[in-house]
């Protein structure tokens, strides 16, 4: 009787050893680094062994004291379950590099030990990395996010820390102080509108000297020119007239000569156009990136500078594919298709870019950056400083002159502005107290 007891228990054992190495090895193998064969070999026999033991010790223990005497059927299968459970997650491993439902990507696995310069070293978050890697990838994960998130689809609720869940499926950011600046509040110093002021200035100044051009654009931003989707929960303390753009447009009208294009008036009176922003994207769309172009134009051209403005045409009204940078805020799940047909321009591809440095790590949209060419064209070379809104005015600016930088960021130099003929500075509103954290030129 005892001789089959034996042969039981490490029968038993042996089996679930074996399921249990399997399936953490199954998790090794699922890693992609160079160690993942030693990884899978190492962990099989540390988790076989660890679980033979204890097995087969638990059944002894359990035989030798007679407990199963007192345990139910029920009892048996509810364990059973249970251990089940603990072991189902591990059972298959996610290999993606991102998750479409949650838009972002996953965490990657990083190994206990790596080499670098033929150096061996050992990571010592080992054990936090592999968890934030484990929580990412586990078995029906996406299943679980699914129930996670069931009342904000039941209750047709997708706000969050990042974004305003607006009137009509319009979007809003959060991030940035964007729902400070729309509500007018924080309002700064005149000491500190004098601070940015005169930065543009100086710039203004180093260009006459130098017999350059400087034009500045102000870019409204969404949720001033289109403030009556916003939730009515978030109400204006000034009104626009007495917001931080406004004075500072107003002191630089007052007390500069510097061209500033500032459409917030514009695009304010003209709505029946069409829409200015994508509803759920913080930039313009091409009907506003296209304003700002012909102004910025018109008043180059005021300046006696020989350019002739691309010809472009609408040729069609579309529905926007990409969903834009709010939207990808939100899970996938819980997205609003924007149904709005925008109106798109068709413009010629006679430039090239020459040049383009490596966007940030996860910003393939932020390209610090680009330099383009277009040998059709004019000699005049462009500087042109900028944001995310830039991006829709490339077209327009690179198929007007034949050399244009693009660079991201707002401070300027003395050195890139040497070797420019026309320097254009473009920021949104929500930008405009960075400068005061820049060197004056």
């Amino acid at each position: 009787m005892k001789k089959q007891s034996n042969y039981i228990k490490y029968s038993l054992a042996i089996l679930l050893s074996l399921i249990l190495a399997y399936f953490a090895s199954d998790v090794c193998y699922n890693i992609y680094d160079k160690f993942f064969i030693v990884h899978t070999f190492v962990t099989f026999i540390a988790v076989f062994l660890i679980s033979f033991l204890a097995i087969q010790k638990l059944y002894s223990y359990i035989y030798e004291k007679e407990l199963y005497k007192s345990v139910s059927k029920s009892d048996v299968i509810f364990l059973i379950i249970i251990l089940m459970l603990f072991i189902l997650p591990a059972s298959h491993i996610n290999k993606y590099l991102g998750s479409a439902l949650e838009n972002r990507t996953l965490n990657v696995y990083k190994p206990l030990f790596t080499v670098s310069d033929n150096k061996p070293s050992v990571n010592l978050n080992y054990g936090k990395d592999f968890d934030k890697w484990f929580n990412d990838r586990f078995f029906l994960r996406n299943f679980y996010y699914v129930l996670a998130n069931l009342k904000y689809i039941l209750a047709d609720c997708w706000e969050n820390n990042a974004v305003i869940q607006a009137k009509d499926n319009w979007m809003f950011f959060k991030l940035d102080n964007n729902i400070p600046i729309y509500q007018n509040l924080n309002l700064i110093s005149s000491s500190e509108i004098k601070t940015i002021v005169d930065y543009f200035s100086a710039v203004n100044d180093y260009c006459r000297l130098h017999n350059k051009k400087f034009y500045l654009v102000i870019v409204p931003d969404k949720n001033k020119i289109y403030g009556e989707y916003m939730p009515d929960y978030i109400l204006k303390k000034h009104p626009d007239s007495e917001s931080n753009v406004s004075m500072i447009y107003d002191y630089l009208k007052e007390n500069t000569d510097i061209k500033v294009i500032y459409p917030y008036e514009y695009y304010m009176n003209n709505k029946h156009l069409g829409l200015f922003y994508y509803k759920t994207d913080t930039h313009w769309s091409d009907l506003g990136a296209s304003y700002v172009y012909d102004i910025l134009v018109k008043n180059i051209r005021e300046d006696k500078i020989n350019v002739l403005p691309v010809n472009y045409k609408s040729y069609a009204k579309y529905k926007r594919v990409s969903q834009g940078d709010i939207q990808s805020r939100i899970p996938q799940i819980v997205q609003r298709f924007d149904e709005y047909k925008y109106l798109k321009y068709e413009l010629p591809k006679n430039y090239e870019i020459v040049y383009s440095t490596v966007p940030p790590e996860n910003q393939l949209w932020q390209i610090p950056e680009i330099v383009t060419k277009n040998k059709n064209l004019n000699n005049k070379k462009v500087l042109m400083y900028r944001d995310s809104f830039a991006n829709s005015l490339i077209p327009f600016l690179s198929n007007t002159f034949g050399h244009v930088v693009y660079r991201w960021t707002h401070q300027v130099s003395k050195s890139e502005i040497d070797n420019a003929d026309i320097v254009i500075y473009e920021i949104v509103e929500r930008g405009l107290t960075d400068i005061l954290n820049c060197k004056k030129l």
